[in-house]
Protein backbone atom coordinates (compact mmCIF):
# COMPACT_ATOMS: atom_id res chain seq x y z
CA UNK A 1 0.00 0.00 0.00
CA UNK A 2 1.19 3.48 -0.69
CA UNK A 3 0.81 6.34 1.86
CA UNK A 4 0.62 8.73 -0.92
CA UNK A 5 -2.75 6.56 -1.55
CA UNK A 6 -4.06 7.05 2.07
CA UNK A 7 -2.98 10.68 2.00
CA UNK A 8 -5.16 11.12 -1.21
CA UNK A 9 -8.18 8.96 0.46
CA UNK A 10 -8.13 11.33 3.93
CA UNK A 11 -8.01 14.35 1.67
CA UNK A 12 -11.08 13.30 -0.58
CA UNK A 13 -13.02 12.42 2.88
CA UNK A 14 -12.14 15.97 3.91
CA UNK A 15 -13.00 18.31 1.05
CA UNK A 16 -15.42 15.99 -0.82
CA UNK A 17 -14.36 16.80 -3.90
CA UNK A 18 -11.87 15.01 -6.53
CA UNK A 19 -10.88 18.28 -8.28
CA UNK A 20 -9.89 20.08 -5.07
CA UNK A 21 -7.75 17.10 -3.68
CA UNK A 22 -6.27 17.08 -7.18
CA UNK A 23 -5.89 20.68 -6.81
CA UNK A 24 -3.86 20.34 -3.23
CA UNK A 25 -1.63 17.89 -4.26
CA UNK A 26 -1.18 19.23 -7.85
CA UNK A 27 -1.70 16.30 -9.62
CA UNK A 28 -4.04 15.24 -12.04
CA UNK A 29 -7.82 13.91 -11.38
CA UNK A 30 -7.56 10.57 -12.59
CA UNK A 31 -4.66 10.26 -10.17
CA UNK A 32 -6.82 10.80 -7.36
CA UNK A 33 -9.22 8.18 -8.75
CA UNK A 34 -6.40 5.62 -10.24
CA UNK A 35 -5.16 5.53 -6.01
CA UNK A 36 -8.88 5.16 -4.94
CA UNK A 37 -8.68 2.27 -7.51
CA UNK A 38 -5.98 0.78 -6.13
CA UNK A 39 -6.85 1.09 -2.12
CA UNK A 40 -10.37 -0.46 -2.51
CA UNK A 41 -8.43 -3.70 -4.39
CA UNK A 42 -6.23 -4.30 -2.05
CA UNK A 43 -8.84 -4.09 0.72
CA UNK A 44 -11.54 -5.85 -1.63
CA UNK A 45 -14.64 -3.18 -0.68
CA UNK A 46 -15.70 -0.10 -2.16
CA UNK A 47 -14.44 3.02 -0.55
CA UNK A 48 -17.00 5.43 -1.24
CA UNK A 49 -20.92 5.66 -2.34
CA UNK A 50 -21.05 5.85 -6.37
CA UNK A 51 -25.30 5.10 -6.33
CA UNK A 52 -25.75 8.75 -7.12
CA UNK A 53 -22.85 11.21 -8.24
CA UNK A 54 -25.02 14.22 -7.80
CA UNK A 55 -24.54 14.09 -4.29
CA UNK A 56 -21.99 14.78 -1.35
CA UNK A 57 -19.64 12.08 -1.10
CA UNK A 58 -20.48 9.79 1.06
CA UNK A 59 -18.39 6.83 2.70
CA UNK A 60 -19.36 2.86 2.82
CA UNK A 61 -18.60 1.31 6.28
CA UNK A 62 -15.60 -0.05 4.99
CA UNK A 63 -14.53 3.72 3.91
CA UNK A 64 -15.08 4.53 7.46
CA UNK A 65 -13.30 2.04 8.64
CA UNK A 66 -10.19 2.85 6.61
CA UNK A 67 -10.70 6.45 7.34
CA UNK A 68 -10.33 5.76 10.99
CA UNK A 69 -6.94 3.72 10.64
CA UNK A 70 -5.59 5.65 7.95
CA UNK A 71 -5.42 8.75 9.81
CA UNK A 72 -3.63 6.37 12.65
CA UNK A 73 -1.49 5.16 9.90
CA UNK A 74 -0.67 8.93 8.37
CA UNK A 75 0.40 10.03 11.65
CA UNK A 76 2.85 7.64 12.55
CA UNK A 77 4.83 7.56 9.39
CA UNK A 78 4.81 11.21 9.65
CA UNK A 79 6.12 11.01 13.88
CA UNK A 80 8.72 8.54 12.17
CA UNK A 81 9.87 10.75 9.19
CA UNK A 82 10.50 13.69 12.23
CA UNK A 83 12.10 11.38 15.00
CA UNK A 84 14.36 9.76 12.49
CA UNK A 85 15.19 12.81 10.98
CA UNK A 86 16.08 14.71 14.89
CA UNK A 87 17.69 11.74 15.46
CA UNK A 88 20.48 11.93 12.38
CA UNK A 89 20.77 15.54 12.97
CA UNK A 90 21.43 14.99 16.46
CA UNK A 91 19.09 17.33 17.49
CA UNK A 92 16.52 17.02 20.43
CA UNK A 93 13.34 19.57 19.23
CA UNK A 94 12.47 21.22 22.40
CA UNK A 95 9.05 23.18 22.91
CA UNK A 96 8.49 25.02 25.51
CA UNK A 97 6.25 28.75 27.30
CA UNK A 98 8.47 31.73 27.25
CA UNK A 99 7.32 32.10 30.90
CA UNK A 100 9.07 28.51 31.65
CA UNK A 101 12.29 29.59 29.14
CA UNK A 102 12.84 32.79 31.38
CA UNK A 103 12.41 30.94 34.62
CA UNK A 104 14.00 27.85 34.53
CA UNK A 105 15.97 27.54 31.07
CA UNK A 106 19.44 29.22 32.46
CA UNK A 107 19.83 27.28 35.44
CA UNK A 108 19.18 24.14 33.86
CA UNK A 109 21.59 25.40 30.98
CA UNK A 110 24.50 26.59 33.08
CA UNK A 111 24.47 22.62 34.29
CA UNK A 112 25.68 21.24 30.59
CA UNK A 113 28.26 21.08 29.05
CA UNK A 114 28.17 23.74 26.23
CA UNK A 115 28.62 20.90 23.22
CA UNK A 116 25.29 19.10 24.52
CA UNK A 117 23.34 22.90 25.19
CA UNK A 118 24.40 23.52 21.31
CA UNK A 119 22.15 20.27 20.25
CA UNK A 120 19.13 21.80 21.89
CA UNK A 121 17.10 23.45 18.96
CA UNK A 122 14.36 25.24 21.34
CA UNK A 123 10.77 26.53 19.92
CA UNK A 124 9.06 29.29 22.13
CA UNK A 125 5.42 29.29 21.95
CA UNK A 126 2.41 28.85 24.57
CA UNK A 127 1.62 25.57 26.94
CA UNK A 128 -1.16 23.96 24.94
CA UNK A 129 0.22 25.24 21.68
CA UNK A 130 3.62 23.28 22.62
CA UNK A 131 1.81 19.94 23.28
CA UNK A 132 -0.17 20.14 20.55
CA UNK A 133 3.38 20.07 18.57
CA UNK A 134 4.72 17.31 20.64
CA UNK A 135 1.82 15.26 19.69
CA UNK A 136 2.11 15.90 16.14
CA UNK A 137 5.76 15.26 16.31
CA UNK A 138 7.46 18.38 15.64
CA UNK A 139 8.69 18.74 19.39
CA UNK A 140 10.93 15.69 20.67
CA UNK A 141 10.31 17.48 23.89
CA UNK A 142 8.64 19.84 26.13
CA UNK A 143 8.57 21.73 28.96
CA UNK A 144 5.05 22.39 29.61
CA UNK A 145 2.85 23.42 32.03
CA UNK A 146 -0.54 22.33 33.31
CA UNK A 147 -3.02 23.11 36.14
CA UNK A 148 -3.23 20.56 39.03
CA UNK A 149 -3.32 17.40 36.98
CA UNK A 150 -1.72 16.05 33.64
CA UNK A 151 -3.69 12.92 31.81
CA UNK A 152 -2.80 11.99 28.78
CA UNK A 153 -1.99 8.11 27.65
CA UNK A 154 0.29 9.29 24.76
CA UNK A 155 2.56 11.66 27.22
CA UNK A 156 5.31 11.10 29.69
CA UNK A 157 5.44 13.64 32.30
CA UNK A 158 8.22 14.15 34.72
CA UNK A 159 6.91 17.09 36.91
CA UNK A 160 9.91 18.95 38.89
CA UNK A 161 7.70 22.28 40.05
CA UNK A 162 4.77 23.64 41.31
CA UNK A 163 4.29 27.34 41.87
CA UNK A 164 0.78 29.30 43.27
CA UNK A 165 -1.03 32.11 41.26
CA UNK A 166 -0.96 35.55 42.35
CA UNK A 167 -1.88 38.96 41.12
CA UNK A 168 0.49 41.13 39.91
CA UNK A 169 -0.56 45.09 40.67
CA UNK A 170 1.21 48.70 40.39
CA UNK A 171 2.29 50.10 44.17
CA UNK A 172 -0.95 52.98 43.03
CA UNK A 173 -3.38 50.57 43.10
CA UNK A 174 -5.22 50.06 46.28
CA UNK A 175 -5.17 46.34 45.88
CA UNK A 176 -1.36 46.70 46.79
CA UNK A 177 -1.49 47.43 50.45
CA UNK A 178 -3.16 43.52 51.19
CA UNK A 179 -0.85 40.98 52.28
CA UNK A 180 -3.42 38.17 50.34
CA UNK A 181 -6.64 38.83 48.49
CA UNK A 182 -9.32 36.61 46.88
CA UNK A 183 -10.32 36.56 43.60
CA UNK A 184 -13.83 37.87 43.42
CA UNK A 185 -12.28 41.15 45.26
CA UNK A 186 -10.69 41.51 41.46
CA UNK A 187 -14.05 41.60 40.08
CA UNK A 188 -14.03 45.17 38.62
CA UNK A 189 -10.29 45.70 37.72
CA UNK A 190 -8.82 45.68 34.55
CA UNK A 191 -6.96 42.94 33.54
CA UNK A 192 -3.30 42.53 31.48
CA UNK A 193 -3.50 38.22 30.59
CA UNK A 194 -1.70 35.90 28.51
CA UNK A 195 -3.65 34.70 25.47
CA UNK A 196 -5.50 31.56 25.63
CA UNK A 197 -2.98 29.11 24.77
CA UNK A 198 -1.26 29.87 28.05
CA UNK A 199 -1.78 27.95 31.23
CA UNK A 200 -2.39 31.13 33.30
CA UNK A 201 -5.26 32.21 30.92
CA UNK A 202 -7.00 29.00 31.94
CA UNK A 203 -6.55 29.37 35.58
CA UNK A 204 -8.11 33.07 35.10
CA UNK A 205 -10.89 31.70 33.42
CA UNK A 206 -11.35 28.50 36.25
CA UNK A 207 -10.84 31.27 39.02
CA UNK A 208 -13.31 33.50 37.23
CA UNK A 209 -15.95 30.42 37.26
CA UNK A 210 -15.24 29.15 40.87
CA UNK A 211 -16.27 32.78 41.91
CA UNK A 212 -19.25 33.31 39.03
CA UNK A 213 -17.34 36.77 38.44
CA UNK A 214 -16.56 38.03 35.04
CA UNK A 215 -13.33 40.66 35.58
CA UNK A 216 -12.58 42.40 32.28
CA UNK A 217 -9.61 41.51 30.05
CA UNK A 218 -8.55 45.00 28.32
CA UNK A 219 -5.34 43.63 26.25
CA UNK A 220 -4.03 39.93 25.51
CA UNK A 221 -0.56 39.42 24.85
CA UNK A 222 1.88 36.46 24.31
CA UNK A 223 4.80 37.98 25.81
CA UNK A 224 5.44 37.55 29.74
CA UNK A 225 7.07 40.41 29.74
CA UNK A 226 4.75 42.66 28.01
CA UNK A 227 2.37 41.92 30.99
CA UNK A 228 4.71 43.16 33.74
CA UNK A 229 5.31 46.18 31.37
CA UNK A 230 1.66 47.31 31.24
CA UNK A 231 0.91 46.56 34.67
CA UNK A 232 4.08 48.37 35.59
CA UNK A 233 2.35 51.26 33.72
CA UNK A 234 -0.65 51.15 35.76
CA UNK A 235 -2.82 49.89 32.19
CA UNK A 236 -4.09 47.11 34.74
CA UNK A 237 -3.42 44.43 37.32
CA UNK A 238 -2.21 40.27 35.70
CA UNK A 239 -2.65 36.80 37.28
CA UNK A 240 0.88 35.39 37.03
CA UNK A 241 2.66 32.56 38.74
CA UNK A 242 4.66 32.92 41.53
CA UNK A 243 7.71 31.36 39.47
CA UNK A 244 7.88 34.99 37.90
CA UNK A 245 10.29 37.59 39.47
CA UNK A 246 9.36 40.88 40.03
CA UNK A 247 12.13 43.41 39.66
CA UNK A 248 10.57 46.47 39.16
CA UNK A 249 9.85 48.73 42.13
CA UNK A 250 6.38 50.06 41.17
CA UNK A 251 5.07 46.46 41.26
CA UNK A 252 3.09 44.68 44.25
CA UNK A 253 2.63 40.50 44.30
CA UNK A 254 -0.04 39.55 45.89
CA UNK A 255 -1.08 35.84 46.63
CA UNK A 256 -4.19 34.34 45.49
CA UNK A 257 -6.38 32.94 48.77
CA UNK A 258 -8.98 31.27 47.24
CA UNK A 259 -8.92 27.55 48.70
CA UNK A 260 -9.42 26.02 45.59
CA UNK A 261 -6.68 28.20 44.17
CA UNK A 262 -5.21 25.83 41.06
CA UNK A 263 -1.31 25.42 41.44
CA UNK A 264 1.11 25.82 38.14
CA UNK A 265 2.69 22.67 37.88
CA UNK A 266 5.73 22.30 35.40
CA UNK A 267 7.35 19.00 33.75
CA UNK A 268 9.15 17.32 31.09
CA UNK A 269 6.95 15.93 28.70
CA UNK A 270 8.04 13.27 25.51
CA UNK A 271 5.94 10.74 23.59
CA UNK A 272 5.98 7.26 24.95
CA UNK A 273 6.28 5.67 21.97
CA UNK A 274 9.74 7.85 21.02
CA UNK A 275 12.58 6.02 20.81
CA UNK A 276 15.23 8.46 21.18
CA UNK A 277 19.11 8.05 19.27
CA UNK A 278 21.72 7.17 21.95
CA UNK A 279 22.94 11.02 21.76
CA UNK A 280 19.65 12.29 22.29
CA UNK A 281 18.88 10.22 25.24
CA UNK A 282 22.23 11.01 26.48
CA UNK A 283 21.31 14.81 26.43
CA UNK A 284 17.71 14.12 27.62
CA UNK A 285 18.83 12.20 30.74
CA UNK A 286 21.44 15.01 31.27
CA UNK A 287 18.35 17.61 31.32
CA UNK A 288 16.55 15.90 33.69
CA UNK A 289 19.75 15.52 35.76
CA UNK A 290 19.76 19.49 36.32
CA UNK A 291 15.85 19.99 36.47
CA UNK A 292 15.67 17.69 39.21
CA UNK A 293 18.82 18.89 40.92
CA UNK A 294 17.30 22.24 40.62
CA UNK A 295 13.75 21.33 42.36
CA UNK A 296 14.79 21.87 46.11
CA UNK A 297 15.48 25.35 45.19
CA UNK A 298 12.59 26.39 43.32
CA UNK A 299 10.15 24.98 45.38
CA UNK A 300 12.46 27.24 48.46
CA UNK A 301 11.57 30.36 46.46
Amino acid sequence: MRTKDLEYFVSLTQLKSFSKVSEKFHVSQPTISAALKRLEKEFNSHLIVRDNPHLALKLTDAGKKLLVHGQNILSDYHLAQLEIAHGIENNLVIGMPPLIEITYLPQVAQQLPIEMFQQIRHISQGSLATLKDLKRGELDVALLGYLDKFDDPTIKMVTFDQQPFSIIVPKTNPLAKKSGIYFKDVQTQNFISLKNSFVQKQAFKYLSQLNHIRPKVIFETSEVQSVVNMVANDMGIALLTDSITIHDPKLVKIPVLDTNSPLFKVGLAYRKTTIFSESQQKLLDAILDAFQNNTKKWTQN
